[in-house]
């Protein structure tokens, strides 16, 4: 996962960049912007020097080091800011939120270490109110606020809204992930919550990993971004893959209710290539696995599937017509690709924890063990009617956990069930699920 932090300064982005080095990132301050870094760095910090310019400038900067860190291929941009909250921060932000879509800011300028705290949307340092402190009589740009929303709105073009300590503190992820939701959905773009400890920001951040339909960008000293980056890398051990061959109304309905309760990407194999004995079956099987695999970069259900809901179904007899074939070798054909689109993937070394598989079809079930070469299933238990849990067993993939079930099989929530079943199993750690 790619991250990458615009700081407004060079010794804050250095504070950011090294609380990502601890928890395994390699992390870059990059000074020069006129070229991109080694492939083996995955967090870059930028400097953008803009802490004390006209507001017009620091847009411009910041502007450009997303423009750098989008070409890198940044999966999340955070910002980082001053722990006294100096600076063009408000003018800055509007720069991210409008050049990003469906971007929120969730701002958390507690830095409890550092004794910085925020209680009822003010700003404390070792328990003074901002404003009474030495740092808010800056010669350049003087504090005359505590209140971090006010301070902001001062800046920025977009109102506030905020998140108490009550909704924070002891309460659980799930319940702020709630609170969070429904202010996104009413149109709130900047987020102020109160923190006055380390639990209260991991609880902050455990919320906003869970939420995937938009893109959020803590805005914080450190902590923040730490602790989101910590939690969307847990949030991201339970990868589901789900390849259906099946093309039947009822598959499609259970793949719809699927999509109305996770956050899911779709992969559509070109039908026609993918049942093709020429050069294209190979192209098809390269440019479909190394889809789905950018997808799992953005979500953690992805389906590979053949059956496109705004095209036709495809005919194929023109097709085994011009390559001298029968229907029947078209069919094998397609299900042999999609057998070896995910060994393809899993050849990738991308899954560096579990992948939970889902097969709709007992063509595509045949093909994907055998292109695994797989012994056999070792099936545990029975989903729901027709719908089998178990474990490849034998294979390159051995002891991969999957659920298979045929086409006509299961009720409308057949597939959300199983990505459910599939996810639970994955966050087992006594080593009964797969991983490579």
């Amino acid at each position: 996962m790619k991250v990458g932090v615009i700081a407004d300064d060079l010794t804050g982005a250095n504070a950011t960049g090294v609380r990502l080095t601890k928890q395994g990132h390699r992390t870059l301050t990059v000074l020069n912007q006129e070229v991109y870094p080694e492939e083996r760095y995955n967090a870059l910090v930028l400097n953008t020097d803009s802490r004390y310019v006209e507001p017009f400038q620091a847009s411009v900067k910041v502007k450009a080091s997303y423009a750098y860190l989008s070409e890198w291929g940044a999966e999340i941009i955070s910002k980082r800011i001053d722990s006294t909250f100096r600076g063009n921060i408000g003018v800055e932000l509007d720069t991210i939120l409008k050049t990003i879509p469906d971007s929120v800011a969730i701002i958390v300028p507690a830095f409890p270490d550092s004794k910085r705290t925020v209680c009822d949307g003010n700003l404390f340092v070792d328990g003074v109110p901002l404003e009474q402190t030495e740092v808010a009589r800056d010669p350049v740009k003087p504090i005359q606020h505590a209140n971090v929303c006010t301070l902001l709105e001062e800046q920025s073009q977009h109102a506030t809204s905020t998140i108490s300590l009550n909704d924070i503190s002891g309460q659980s992820p799930d319940f702020l992930q709630a609170l969070l939701k429904q202010k996104i959905e009413a149109g709130a773009r900047m987020i102020c919550c109160d923190a006055v400890s380390n639990r209260d920001i991991e609880t902050i951040a455990s919320a906003m990993a869970s939420i995937q339909n938009h893109s959020l960008i803590p805005v914080d000293p450190g902590p923040l971004t730490s602790y989101y980056m910590q939690a969307k890398q847990q949030s991201r051990d339970t990868p589901v893959l789900l390849i259906v061959g099946s093309t039947t109304d009822h598959t499609s309905k259970q793949l719809e209710y699927l999509k109305t309760k996770v956050d899911v990407r779709t992969v559509y194999t070109d039908t026609n290539k993918l049942a093709s004995f020429s050069e294209c079956w190979g192209e098809e099987i390269s440019r479909v696995a190394g889809v789905a695999l950018e997808q799992f970069w953005h979500t953690d259900v992805v389906i590979i599937t053949t059956n496109h809901p705004e095209q036709p179904p495809s005919c194929l007899n023109e097709q085994a017509q011009k390559e001298g074939r029968t229907m029947n070798d078209l069919g094998r054909r397609i299900a042999a690709g999609l057998g070896e689109i995910f060994t393809t993937m899993m050849e990738s070394n991308h899954f560096d924890g579990n992948v939970g598989l889902f097969l709709s079809g007992g063509e595509v079930l045949a093909s994907v063990c055998g292109s695994v070469k797989a012994q056999g299933i070792e099936l545990i238990e029975e989903i729901q009617p027709l719908l089998a849990y178990g474990r490849l067993s034998g294979s390159q993939c051995d002891h991969l956990p999957i659920i298979t079930k045929g086409g006509l099989a299961g009720d409308e929530k057949a597939a959300y069930e199983s990505v459910q079943y599939l996810q639970a199993q994955l966050k087992k750690k006594e080593g009964d699920c797969y991983a490579r």
